[in-house]
């Protein structure tokens, strides 16, 4: 089993958490790791309710597995920086 980061996450994302061991079975769709990234989100003022301001704020997210298979080992470890796809599992 070979799985890589998609394109389409928010790069650079940091791993904060990786959520299985080298041997264990992995199913679609089972969550690998945990990683952090940066995105500019609009909120409302506390005092101005209809007024918005754009933020950076630091958002969590999962990453789920799209293949079936053994992980025999990890190509990173946490507290990685992830700047563009990469594979990150490796048999």
């Amino acid at each position: 089993m070979r799985i890589y980061t998609l394109d389409s996450l928010h790069y650079p994302i940091k791993i904060t958490r990786l959520l299985r061991q080298p041997g264990d079975n992995v199913l679609p769709g089972e969550a690998l790791f945990d990683y952090e990234y940066q995105s500019i989100v609009e909120e409302s003022l506390v005092e101005d309710k209809e007024k918005l301001i754009r933020v950076t704020k630091t958002l969590q997210s999962t990453f789920q597995s799209y293949a079936e298979g053994s992980l025999t080992k990890w190509l990173l470890v946490s507290g990685t920086v992830v700047t563009k796809s990469q594979s990150v599992v490796r048999n």
